[in-house]
């Protein structure tokens, strides 16, 4: 079953509360961006790499862009106090070996917990993202890891059936567009010439309500709600980095 694309309303499953998102942290976070679906919840880290040739603790993003004393402008001191001071690779850029997101927090010392991401490794060092890796997709798994995912819900008995939905200026021609599609062939979703830049999707849900998995824009990592034996096969593979979430007040 090939993805096929219709226009809608909205590029919206269902309205995230982002005031109540923005509010909380850690599980409570993670939990308001989802639907009131029952089930478990993993979150999946997006993969961090080696950028060959720079070595480990030689620098930070920010040191190793300086041009100049004087550089502070009103707009670096923004750029610098953010969450992307640090690039993802491009599909021209040399990718070392994979580096776990565990691995790299308890070499500096942060906690691994719901908590970890790219502020809590920026303040570890200094305010600033590593040099020497390239910093995690925001929005998107990679082609692999969203691949076993997807494998993965399917054989543990997930609806197979999906429908999915990606950001109105993310898509051309631009606007709100739905596809429906086999889970399996999700990443058909990403190959559809109108997702213009070949990565999510965003919001995808079972086209029976079953379960659902956002790769928000804004993160990096993406979150997927299901039953208990989709959670439990995702947790165990050795591709994929993930932590449970557990229930909050309010799922």
């Amino acid at each position: 079953m090939t993805a096929t694309a219709e226009q809608t309303s909205t590029d919206e499953l269902w309205e995230i509360d982002l005031p109540a998102a923005q509010r909380a942290r850690g599980a409570a976070h993670m939990r308001a961006l989802l639907p009131g679906i029952p089930g478990r919840v993993a979150v999946v880290f997006h993969a961090l790499y080696e950028r060959p040739g720079v070595a480990k603790g030689s620098a930070t993003w920010n040191s190793s862009t300086e041009s100049s004393a004087d550089a502070e402008t009103a707009t670096e001191a923004i750029v610098a106090g953010s969450t992307h001071v640090y690039s993802s690779p491009g599909s021209d850029d040399e990718i070392g070996r994979r580096i776990r997101w565990k691995a790299l927090a308890e070499s500096l010392g942060v906690p691994w917990s719901l908590d970890i991401g790219v502020d809590s490794i920026r303040d570890a060092c200094g305010g600033s993202w590593p040099a020497h890796l390239w910093g995690p997709e925001q929005g998107s798994l990679d082609d692999e890891q969203l691949g076993v995912l997807a494998k993965l819900m399917t054989q543990a008995g997930a609806t197979s059936t999906a429908i999915a939905t990606h950001p109105f200026f993310r898509c051309d021609p631009m606007g709100n567009w739905r596809w429906t599609f086999n889970v399996q062939d999700i990443l058909n979703v990403r190959q559809h010439p109108i997702n213009t830049f070949g990565d999510g999707p965003s919001q995808v849900m079972a086209a029976d309500g079953s379960w659902y998995l956002l790769q928000d824009i804004d993160h990096p990592y993406t979150l997927l709600l299901a039953s208990d034996d989709v959670i439990r096969e995702v947790l165990q593979h050795p591709v994929l980095e993930t932590l449970e979430v557990p229930p909050t007040d309010r799922g």
